[in-house]
């Protein structure tokens, strides 16, 4: 998306999507401007904006994951208030993610260290978005 608003702002996957994601930060208290100054930050430092995106949405996801109620998923989400894309969690529907991983995290016991693993590494290359095209896309 980042690559695409700059380059190709009346694209299908633009016009359709950022409305949608504008809406679900709208919803969660961002305003408009806040909305396009976020947007505005993407574009700039879109490798960056990955790499927090995806640690957010990795983080998110293990914090929900044994949470026992609606009540407990508040609090652990309240935890993520001040990140600066926490506007957006719901938009990438965590819940559908919870109960995939609750349904098939026990077929899979080594996953999670190996999923903690890849986001170690990830963290620390400085450049996840490249560490990832390197080492995945290369192999392709």
């Amino acid at each position: 998306m980042a690559s695409l608003l700059p380059v190709a702002p009346e694209s299908d996957f633009i016009t359709t999507q950022v409305p949608i994601i504008g809406e679900a930060a709208e919803l969660a208290g961002l305003s408009g401007s806040g909305f396009t100054a976020l947007m505005e930050e993407v574009v700039d430092q879109p490798e960056r904006a990955f790499e927090d995106l995806r640690a957010l949405l990795l983080d998110a996801s293990l914090a929900l994951l044994p949470c026992h109620g609606a009540a407990e998923a508040l609090r652990v989400l309240e935890g993520f208030a001040g990140h600066r894309f926490e506007p957006l969690l719901h938009h990438f529907q965590l819940s559908n993610w919870i109960l995939y991983a609750r349904a098939y995290a026990v077929s899979f016991p080594s996953g999670d260290q190996v999923v903690r693993d890849l986001d170690t590494t990830l963290r620390q290359s400085g450049d996840s978005l490249g560490w990832l095209a390197g080492h995945w896309l290369g192999r392709i």
